[in-house]
């Protein structure tokens, strides 16, 4: 929903890089996984705007990266 709020103009960008960083780790989670399950589920959409809102600039790619190496290395801990 917060993603959704940011495409319309409701929320900042910048304000929710700032105060969601919970949303890029969730999303590092499950984007290994994402397309097989919106393929299985028959649910194409699921996930979209999150998934564009955090692959959708530079410094939000880099903190996905980031999260991305933290739960690599949380797992192997």
């Amino acid at each position: 929903m917060v993603a959704a709020l940011v495409f319309h103009g409701a929320l900042d960008e910048s304000l929710v890089y700032s105060a969601c960083p919970e949303m890029y780790f969730q999303f590092a989670k499950i984007r290994p996984y994402i397309e097989d399950f919106r393929s299985k589920s028959s649910l194409p959409e699921l996930f979209n705007n999150v998934q564009k809102f955090v692959e959708g600039s530079a410094q939000g790619r880099a903190r996905l990266d980031s999260m991305a190496g933290h739960i690599r290395l949380s797992a192997k801990a």
